[in-house]
């Protein structure tokens, strides 16, 4: 999966992106057709919700068909990344919609989505070498990988950064 991050990261990225999108606009639509007006940005709301794709019914149809293995964790590794972007969009959204009334300013969401989005990341990846380099047990390495993950994913909410994407980046 590692090496096919950079395609993984792009497919995964821009198809929520493009996703939500569809799914907020079509949202948006069927509301005003049916008589019930929603505000565009809860459509966004929504949508950011509802467009990851679900990673346990990824691998489940992934294991039922044989698939070349670069395909597979191609897929394996989009199906695990787009539900942090889901999570990121719809973080930034909905401090989009609170920051409407009080002075909305692009650049601060754009900072918001950046942070939540790529630093995540880092930290995952810098936690989880040194919790590699830390130990050379088997069973202890099990037990640290567990309380990683768990910790991993409370510690990057204080400074807004995102903790799926963190302890994705940690297991790779």
């Amino acid at each position: 999966m590692r090496s096919r991050l950079g395609v993984i990261t792009i497919i995964a990225t821009v198809g929520v992106v493009i996703s939500t999108a569809l799914v907020s606009t079509g949202c948006w639509l069927l509301g005003g057709l049916i008589g019930m007006l929603i505000p565009f940005v809860w459509a966004l709301v929504f949508g950011a919700l509802i467009s990851p794709t679900d990673p346990v019914a990824v691998l489940f149809a992934l294991k039922q068909v044989k698939v070349p293995k670069a395909l597979e964790s191609t897929m394996t590794g989009e199906s695990l990344f787009n539900d942090d972007v889901g999570v990121v969009l719809f973080t930034v959204v909905l401090a989009a919609i609170s920051l409407v009334g009080e002075g909305f300013d692009p650049r601060h969401i754009g900072e918001l989505f950046l942070l939540e989005a790529v630093g995540g990341g880092p930290l995952g990846l810098a936690t989880s070498y040194l919790a590699y380099r830390a130990i050379d047990d088997y069973p202890v390495e099990v037990l640290i990988s567990l309380a990683l993950v768990t910790g991993l994913y409370a510690l990057p909410s204080k400074p807004h950064m995102s903790g799926l994407i963190a302890v994705v980046m940690a297991v790779c």
